[in-house]
């Protein structure tokens, strides 16, 4: 039903400042509200990897809890046209140890706005704290998280079967 790619960015020292793209016009990224967690768990789950969907079920109420690195870091934004459509949504959460960023990108969504996305989730983790992403099959996402320092380190294959039809 669908592959899982699992990324992870090690610990490195900090040279330089990280570069982030320039913001997408007619668009900004905004943290989410409270408020719309319903409809955008909703709007999520409608572009979700079904694989995905059952590896790592979508918990938003999780993403809005304090950021533990200081509480200026905001976990869970949109990117949305100045007409307030949503085209991306990505949120941290902690998974196996290690935060783990998740990414959703509506059909519309470009390359650059993926890049503008991640990277304004990635602004502000110290460089020296690993982190991971989870995607489905998004290849500009999977491009946009290499340009960001992250490596594959798994590829799952999500399967079902009907039990239903399996003859007697």
């Amino acid at each position: 039903i669908g592959r899982i790619q699992l990324w992870r960015r090690e610990a490195r020292p900090m040279t330089a400042p990280p570069s982030y793209p320039p913001e997408a016009p007619g668009c900004r990224i905004r943290p989410a509200r409270p408020s719309e967690i319903a409809v955008l768990s909703t709007w999520m789950a409608s572009m979700e990897n079904p694989a995905l969907r059952l590896f790592e079920p979508l918990e938003l109420p999780m993403a809005l809890t304090p950021w533990p690195l200081g509480s200026r870091r905001n976990v869970l934004w949109i990117l949305e046209t100045e007409g307030g459509q949503w085209l991306a949504a990505a949120f941290w959460i902690r998974r196996e140890g290690v935060w783990t960023l998740r990414v959703f990108l509506d059909s519309s969504t470009t390359p650059m706005h993926a890049r503008w996305l991640v990277g304004r989730a990635l602004m502000g983790i110290p460089p020296e704290l690993p982190v991971g992403a989870l995607s489905g099959e998004e290849p500009a996402l999977a491009a946009v998280l290499v340009a960001a320092g992250f490596r594959p380190i798994r590829t799952l294959i999500g399967m079902r079967r009907d039990l239903n039809a399996i003859p007697s």
